[in-house]
């Protein structure tokens, strides 16, 4: 839940207006250690977070619309 509050305080979105969302850790190749990979949808968007899960650093995210 660590990794979510940082994606949706990030993003400026409220809890309560998540519609779906998971969390899972993974390997990312690319920065050679493990993420928590976070993804959540508000309305027709879709957020996307790759969130380290000592430090709590945002690696990347990205925001597309759901269609």
């Amino acid at each position: 839940e660590g990794a979510l509050d940082i994606a949706l305080k990030h993003a400026g979105v409220a809890k309560s207006d998540v519609s779906f969302k998971k969390v899972h850790l993974d390997f990312d190749d690319d920065l050679g250690k493990t993420i928590y990979d976070v993804e959540f949808h508000v309305g027709i968007k879709e957020y996307n977070y790759d969130i380290d899960p000592t430090t709590g650093a945002i690696y990347e995210f990205d925001v597309d619309i759901d269609d």
